[in-house]
């Protein structure tokens, strides 16, 4: 069946009407289902409500149509098989009425959708909606086959370009007859010959001594006029070490004046001993390059081996002109960020919603409008925020059951209503945030896979309710308890399946694809591990860090993964050529834990100890393009360059202690799509919430 309707507009809205018609409500599901799986899922987060809008507005569509054509039964009918899926969404608790309700046309709540007007608005947004996608997805691998085998071609016949002319070049012979042949392969390039000759400068004096012994020995030593020559620069060498660099700027004058004599001493000399002295020929090359002094101006006072090593680096690449041209607003340690006008966001808001008094917090997570935040601690504390009208933020304690400190912290779905909580105490509960109630927990008492564990980390895929769950034997390991990953339903707390690892091998986090069928996984030996929930098999491996990976995360396609480790290094690897390795950059110190807590790390009269972080660690933003890390003083900016490096581009302060977890949330229905809001949490216990937008560009 052609679900894709051959990609026309036309015939896949008259396939959405045609199964609001004829009441097909499983085949409108299944159609839109396959459209978000194919098409809407491919769109950046913040186009995602508008999808979901366009999706209810599509099924208030049907229950409009079953009214209008009178078939109580269908309207009915619809209410029972969604009421599981609609009953827990706001904007529909009014229309569970609609059976039982007369004059519905007329009534102020419904009376709009049952207008021609709105019908009409409807399917034109629809299309409208649908063009668009069509018109901006990007092509897939083989249609870019053509393309790509030009460009390769392209490249191929410059690189032969490049060839011959190289190869033209070295097969030009040297001749003594051509003075300028000699002179301007000495002078290229003028600046590797000058470094050489500083080099040559701070040989040792008895060297110097030796080899003018050979030289006379062997009938190389010149004219009488070299060997005063030479006696000046050494007098000058010395004059040079001791005065350091002032020395240095004060002879450069009577430098250039023995570089000359030494020309007029050598032009002296008959061909025959010019052709016997080739190291007076060598020395006249060092004088005609040593520069000039238009050219000391330019190559400055470096370093002179440093210099020569910029010079020899490989040739740039497009990308790697524009990262530098980026690069060039910040420091090469990433210390120093670049101008406010330079910066990608504005900071419109900042609020402390937690003070300096509360344990250490592991997890800080947004909901997925912004306007909820969870957060847990050391202490085993779960805190619900909420955002009021008046901008400030409203806590209330979550009494779920978790013991020992928070290890993971996810909000099931898009409704703000369901969140999941790990215990490090090996137990995991389920709260209900609207009726502030836990739905169920799991622990050792009623659950065997739990009894004497850790709980590492959780994931749960979005478009599935089961949750993956990393485990780890609190004692040694021993042969019949390894580190696993448990496969719980989140409906009915039922452990549908268990995957021992590699023996000794703890796994710290993990990502869930679109459809729930893989996991991938950071582990402690600095491995990342993909396994199949379907088999499940580990189907890749491959060494990542090496130190404990503390956090991974799936690119906005899915089709990179980036990870963060103990090493302090951020990378990025291709999935679809799985264990190559995209993109390799050195952090900023206090990125990625382990942190120090207590003494000089942040506490209060508690003794020093090292925290693992269980929290996120980066976040991505804006298909990838933008990465938040954690830093001494709040958030970290990165900008990815062309996905082969990363340059510092912003800080956004506002903790008084390193940071060692963060969340990002982009804002649902921004019009420009720009604005989010970032959260950070620092050692001392503190959680900034900062409301950040987009520079104006001018």
């Amino acid at each position: 069946i052609d679900k894709d309707k051959g990609f026309r507009v036309d015939r896949l809205t008259d396939q959405i009407l045609g199964h609001i018609q004829t009441y097909d409500l499983q085949g409108l599901r299944e159609l839109w289902s396959h459209l978000d799986r194919r098409l809407f899922m491919r769109l950046s987060p913040s186009l995602q409500p508008y999808v979901r809008k366009l999706e209810t507005s599509v099924l208030r569509l049907y229950v409009v149509n079953a009214l209008q054509t009178n078939k109580p039964d269908k309207l009915i009918d619809f209410f029972e098989k969604m009421a599981p899926e609609l009953q827990t969404q706001p904007e529909w608790r009014d229309w569970f009425v609609l059976p039982y309700l007369k004059g519905v046309e007329e009534s102020p709540v419904f009376g709009m959708f049952f207008s021609r007007q709105w019908q009409d608005t409807l399917l034109v947004s629809l299309t409208n909606f649908l063009a668009i996608i069509f018109q901006n997805l990007s092509l897939p691998t083989l249609a870019r086959h053509e393309e790509e085998s030009e460009y390769i071609s392209s490249l191929e016949e410059e690189t032969e370009q490049l060839t011959v002319r190289l190869n033209a070049a070295l097969a030009v012979p040297y001749s003594s007859t051509v003075p300028n042949s000699t002179e301007s392969i000495a002078l290229h390039p003028p600046h590797l010959m000058d470094d050489f000759y500083n080099i040559a400068q701070e040989s040792s004096i008895g060297g110097e001594v030796q080899m003018r012994s050979f030289k006379s020995l062997f009938g190389f030593g010149g004219s009488a006029g070299q060997q005063q020559q030479q006696q000046q620069q050494q007098q000058q060498q010395q004059q040079q070490r001791g005065g350091g660099e002032r020395g240095r700027q004060q002879h450069a004058p009577a430098r250039q004046s023995s570089e000359s004599a030494a020309r007029r001493t050598t032009s002296q000399v008959p061909p025959s001993d010019r052709r016997r002295g080739r190291s007076s020929s060598l020395a006249a090359a060092t004088s005609r390059s040593s520069c000039s002094e238009d050219q000391q101006q330019q190559l400055g006072d470096h370093d002179p081996v440093k210099r020569l090593g910029q010079q020899a680096r490989r040739p740039r690449s497009p990308s790697s002109t524009a990262r530098q041209d980026l690069a060039a607003a910040t420091s090469s340690t990433d210390t120093a960020t670049v101008t406010s006008s330079q910066q990608p966001f504005v900071v419109q808001q900042q609020v402390t919603v937690v003070g300096e008094q509360a344990p250490v917090t592991s997890c800080a997570v947004l909901a997925a409008s912004g306007a909820v935040l969870a957060t847990g601690d050391t202490a085993g504390t779960v805190t619900l925020h909420r955002l009021q009208n008046n901008n400030r933020w409203s806590s209330s304690v979550v009494h779920c059951g978790v013991r020992g400190p928070v290890s993971s912290l996810l909000w099931l779905g898009e409704h703000e209503r369901l969140l999941l909580a790990a215990g490090h105490a090996g137990v995991l509960s389920l709260w209900d945030a609207q009726e502030n109630r836990t739905v169920w927990e799991a622990s050792s008492d009623n659950t065997q896979q739990l009894r004497d564990t850790r709980i590492l980390c959780a994931g749960v895929s979005p478009s599935s309710s089961t949750a993956i769950v990393s485990v780890a034997p609190r004692a040694r390991p021993t042969a019949a308890q390894q580190p696993a990953l448990l496969c719980i339903d989140v409906k009915t707390m039922i452990v549908e399946g268990s995957r021992a690892m590699t023996p000794g091998c703890s796994v710290n986090s993990v990502a869930v694809n679109h459809n729930g069928t893989l996991v991938v996984c950071g582990c402690s030996d600095g491995c990342v591990r993909i396994v199949d929930l379907r088999t499940p098999d580990v189907i890749a491996t491959w060494p990542a860090h090496k130190g404990q990976l503390f956090d991974v995360k799936l690119s906005h396609h899915q089709d990179k993964l980036y990870t963060i480790a103990s090493d302090n290094k951020l990378c990025c690897w291709s999935l679809l050529q799985t264990g190559q390795r995209l993109l390799e950059h050195p952090l900023h110190r206090q990125a990625a834990g382990p942190f120090m807590v207590g003494g000089g790390g942040g506490g209060q009269g508690r003794s020093s100890l090292l925290l693992r972080p269980y929290g996120s660690l980066f976040t991505l933003h804006e298909q990838d393009q933008y990465i938040f890390t954690c830093s001494s003083t709040g958030a970290k900016i990165y900008q990815n360059i062309g996905g082969e490096d990363l340059v510092g581009v912003q800080d956004v302060a506002c903790h008084q202690q390193p940071v060692v977890t963060l969340d990002w949330c982009d804002a649902a229905g921004a019009a420009d799509a720009a604005a989010g809001t970032c959260v950070t949490a620092a050692l001392d216990g503190s959680v900034v919430v900062t409301t950040l937008a987009r520079t104006p560009t001018h």
